[in-house]
């Protein structure tokens, strides 16, 4: 019955309708659809976007004044879903460097704006040459890729001519050259899983740091007995290995946006309150990524908080990439205890001693497992007599 109504109401309703209005009715449903079925299948076409920002790229390095001495492109065509875009790569080696070229990330984020993001994909250094790779990204699209190489200007020092008659005076008056003072840093890695001899772990000197992982037990609790204490403490980023192993919860991936990795760590860093920096656990895919590091990186520095890398891959760009952004940062020497044993955990300490006295300072990485606590209980009131200063992470980063 009350369908019946509802229909006699809509017929009578149409019928005081204007013809023109009765058309519009019709029609427009269409029309939507019609849009609906164009948008979705119809392509995006972005491909001149990268001719776009190499012009203005190029424009800019002229300004400044970088001389090209060879300059190679490449262009391949790429795919996202409907949208059909370019990826140019350029790479150039710049003859006269104006200006350092670490910094030039800045400087081209600065020319885009919010339109793109540029982000360091690589990152190369050695006495010879600077090789820095920058990516200019549009979401996840990467537009535009640029290698600037820079060599490096050798120049051997020339010590001054003895005055005449002073050379043997010089040579007499030689004093010894003082001992280069020495110093260790020990992180605890993995803590806030368990309470499990957490006073063993307080008994060791407030010089050691403490780095907690988000997401887990006891997270917050760690970080309120550090703090209270008076002990440093890090955060320990689970993020993405290239073994496919599980990092835990809070990681961060290189599949991840702009926006889930900064929400991510923004989570992550809930849990751990008045923490100085970050270290990555596991992180070996992480960390070779370009687009993910900056991002992560980008967010440390807007909090002023320092990246201390511990080197789970030979290929990580991340402490370079931090000094590219003048972002305190540091990486691990020596894993202490990648074996359980109590004597091999002492071995390890002693290369990482040993590495200290030849280098001034050496950063080990333990672990919060009882064998790993001992040997340090053990050991390291016996290297503070012979001089060994522990010192914290914190006082080493630069």
């Amino acid at each position: 019955m009350r369908k019946k109504n509802i229909l006699s109401k809509l017929k009578v309703f149409f019928k005081n309708l204007s013809p023109a209005m009765r058309w519009t009715i019709i029609v427009a449903p269409v029309v939507l659809a019609g849009v609906i079925i164009y948008a979705v299948t119809h392509p995006i076409d972005i491909t001149k976007e990268s001719e776009k920002i190499h012009k203005r790229v190029t424009e800019d390095l002229e300004k400044r004044g970088a001389i090209f001495d060879r300059m190679t492109l490449n262009v391949s065509h790429e795919r996202a879903g409907r949208i059909s875009y370019n990826t140019l790569s350029v790479q150039g080696e710049i003859k006269k460097p104006p200006f350092d070229i670490s910094q030039y990330g800045d400087l081209l984020q600065k020319e885009f704006g919010k339109k793109c993001r540029v982000y360091i994909t690589s990152f190369y250094d050695d006495h010879k040459k600077r090789q820095i790779a920058f990516g200019v990204y549009r979401g996840k699209l990467l537009l535009y890729s640029l290698t600037l190489i820079q060599p490096k200007m050798m120049e051997r020092p020339v010590a001054p001519p003895p005055l005449v008659g002073e050379a043997e005076k010089a040579e007499v008056l030689k004093p010894e050259l003082a001992p280069k003072p020495c110093s260790v840093v020990i992180v605890i890695d993995d803590v806030g899983y368990t309470r499990k001899d957490e006073e063993m772990l307080f008994s060791l000197p407030k010089a050691v740091t403490l780095s907690i992982m988000p997401c887990v037990p006891h997270s917050g609790y760690f970080a309120r007995e550090a703090e209270k204490r008076g002990y440093g403490a890090i955060l320990h980023l689970p993020m993405e290995a290239t073994s496919g192993a599980d990092p835990g919860d809070g990681a961060i991936t290189t599949a991840m946006t702009e926006k889930e990795i900064r929400e991510t760590l923004r989570k992550d860093l809930e849990f751990i309150p008045c923490v100085a920096g970050v270290s990555n656990h596991m992180g070996s895919r992480v960390t070779q990524n370009g687009f993910a590091m900056d991002v992560i990186l980008e967010y440390l520095k807007s909090h002023r908080l320092f990246f201390f890398d511990s080197m789970t891959t030979p290929k990580s760009i991340a402490m370079k990439a931090a000094r590219a952004k003048h972002i305190p940062t540091a990486r691990r020497d020596v894993f202490l205890d990648n074996d359980d044993d109590p004597a091999k955990i002492k071995k390890q300490l002693e290369t990482l001693i040993r590495l200290a006295r030849r280098r001034g300072v050496a950063i080990g990485i333990g672990h919060y497992r009882e064998n790993t606590l001992k040997v340090l209980a053990e050991m390291l009131p016996v290297y503070e007599k012979e001089g060994i200063k522990l010192v914290r992470l914190g006082d080493i980063v630069k």
